[in-house]
């Protein structure tokens, strides 16, 4: 096996991954081929609980017909996620398991 490959295959969510030791901790493991989910717990939900209701969204578009791909300048503007945008997001889903939606 390749050495960069040795996690392939791996997901990892590595809390604390946006800064100091968990962000070379996380750039290390994708660079031996594992998925990072996020640089937070936070942001690995959110990014699973989105790419779960795309993948639906996918699913009944191509029950339409062909589907495209996002550009290179998509996939980047959709790549940059903000605190707020994470933040928004889990306080919204804490809610609505407290029973206040």
């Amino acid at each position: 096996m390749a050495e960069e490959n040795m996690l392939a295959g791996t997901v990892a969510v590595v809390t604390g991954a946006g800064r100091g030791i968990g962000r070379a901790f996380a750039m290390l493991m994708a660079r031996h081929g594992a998925t990072v989910a996020g640089r937070s717990l936070r942001e690995a939900v959110f990014r699973a609980v989105h790419s779960c209701r795309n993948a639906q969204a996918l699913t009944q578009a191509r029950m339409l017909g062909p589907v495209e791909g996002l550009s290179p300048g998509e996939i980047d503007l959709v790549a940059k996620l903000t605190p707020g945008q994470v933040g928004r997001s889990w306080e919204y889903w804490l809610a609505r398991l407290a029973g206040n939606p």
